[in-house]
């Protein structure tokens, strides 16, 4: 089984047992919320080492421990703006492309500051995700062939000689971030929350261009109430195509929990339209988006679909319920622009 469908398994568990995405954490488990969290301002511009505005740039601003305080992504002129609940010192990571970059700030350093990146800037519009990264390429046999076993024994359900098989990955080699991929979407299912963050940041380190790390931790940040970093690492994946069912999933049941329901319409849609296609369960989350935006037969349309596909699936019971209760409130002749009243979640 390969990584790409090691995420379908696991958020094919989540689907059918109708767990919610942007669940959120509890006690020793809940994280930074990041922008979330009002304070001081840090702004400023990423230059290459000719001194170019690098656009697109991932920005993360961690504490003196490394905890991840705020991110973000550089505009067009290579600008950022951040929020943070701290007044530093504070450590900023740059990464650009395959190649990384800290410094160090205080709060003297937080307006109008500018890092110059020892590299430059290239762009390169042809770069998907199917790309192999180097670090992947310099990774050892041993450890590709303890991962391939890993992968094996997920597909099998054998999950304890797995996770033997994985760490044993990562500790024959402690520089690949594939491993580390693995480890955390693992972690992140079992709510290891920290343990996921650790592993998928050091994955993301690794490959900056990783699709399915910023999806991942896109999700685990949704799932302990950071939506700010959440919306930042989803959307940011959304730039290296060919854009895969579960960043679309990912977005459009954070955005359906935030209210910002077309966008979460949107999403939902090109999920459906993936290839392959998300699970039966997006009709659900289509049909959710339509119910807020008033779209009555299209709500009709994606809840009859989803009740039809799900059967009588005892592990979607509380998902089959909401369409149910959903549909019932859909009114058989109403004006566009009239709502129902809606109902329990």
């Amino acid at each position: 089984m390969t990584v790409i469908m090691l995420r379908y398994f696991v958020i094919l568990l989540l689907a059918v047992a109708g767990v919610s995405v942007a669940a959120q954490g509890t006690g020793s488990e809940a994280m930074q919320r990041g922008t979330e969290v009002s304070g001081a301002e840090v702004n400023g511009q990423i230059q290459d080492s000719q001194g170019e505005p690098v656009p697109d740039a991932m920005v993360q601003l961690r504490d003196a421990s490394g905890g991840l305080l705020a991110a973000g992504t550089t505009d067009g002129q290579g600008r950022f703006d951040l929020s943070v609940g701290s007044q530093g010192p504070l450590r900023i990571d740059v990464s650009d492309g395959g190649a990384e970059e800290s410094a160090n700030l205080d709060a003297s350093s937080f307006g109008n500051f500018v890092m110059r990146l020892s590299t430059v800037h290239v762009v390169s519009p042809a770069t998907t995700s199917d790309t192999i990264s180097l670090n992947d390429l310099e990774a050892p046999k041993a450890a590709k062939s303890k991962l391939a076993k890993a992968e094996k024994a997920l597909d099998a359900r054998q999950f304890e000689k797995a996770w033997t098989l994985i760490n044993e990955a990562v500790a024959a080699a402690p520089d690949w971030g594939k491993a580390y991929f693995v480890r955390g979407v693992l972690n992140l299912e079992n709510r290891a929350y920290p343990a996921a963050r650790a592993d998928l940041t050091k994955s993301l380190q690794k490959n900056p261009a990783n699709p399915a790390a910023l999806t991942e931790l896109g999700k685990l940040y949704s799932t302990t109430g950071a939506y700010q970093l959440s919306d930042t690492y989803l959307r940011q994946a959304l730039k290296y195509p060919p854009v895969l069912w579960p960043t679309y999933w990912e977005l459009a049941t954070l955005d359906l929990y935030r209210g910002n329901y077309a966008e979460a319409a949107t999403m939902a849609t090109n999920a459906e339209y993936s290839t392959p296609p998300a699970p039966i369960s997006v009709h659900y989350l289509a049909g959710q988006a339509a119910f807020r935006l008033g779209r009555w037969n299209q709500a009709r349309q994606e809840f009859s679909s989803y009740l039809k596909l799900a059967g009588q699936d005892q592990n979607s019971a509380i998902w089959i319920g909401r369409a149910r209760n959903l549909l019932a409130h859909i009114p058989t002749s109403t004006p566009a622009a009239a709502q129902p009243a809606a109902p329990a979640h």
